[in-house]
């Protein structure tokens, strides 16, 4: 199923929605006014090649301005959920452990990141907020999930 259209208000209608990073880049990572949802979309591509090298992760939710109908999107806001498996407190190897730390990704990627495990309390209360509009708090709006 396709990435849907935006609703009257820019934004995409409640639900959570599977696409692919190349569905993402189509419809959120082409030029527009500027270069900055190239330049943001640019950055999600690393991390998620990143992430797949990793192997640690189950899906990475994507939210934010950056896939409303905002011209000129502040960032992306993503939530990776976690393989079962994957254990926080293990050593592992570098690549592994940048893939999830919250420092690494916001510097070398310029993302407003969260990760953690799925059903996890902490990581519904995400999801929960994902679905939030800020300038409208009783409005709710849809984002999109990527497979790993």
């Amino acid at each position: 199923m396709p990435i849907p259209d935006f609703d009257q208000d820019g934004f995409l209608p409640l639900g959570i929605f599977d696409c692919s990073l190349d569905e993402i880049e189509e419809k959120f990572g082409k030029f527009n006014i500027s270069d900055r949802r190239v330049s943001l979309f640019g950055d999600l591509r690393k991390y998620f090649n990143e992430l797949v090298d990793a192997n640690i992760g189950k899906y990475l939710i994507v939210n934010g301005s950056f896939i409303s109908a905002e011209n000129a999107p502040n960032d992306i806001d993503v939530l990776l959920i976690l393989k079962e498996d994957a254990d926080l407190e293990r050593s592992v190897p570098p690549y592994q452990y940048n893939a999830r730390s919250l420092k690494y990704i916001n510097n070398h990627y310029h993302l407003d990141f969260h990760f953690g495990y799925e059903n996890d309390p902490s990581s519904t209360n995400i999801i929960a907020t994902f679905h939030k509009i800020k300038e409208n708090t009783t409005r709710r709006k849809g984002f999109l999930r990527i497979l790993l």
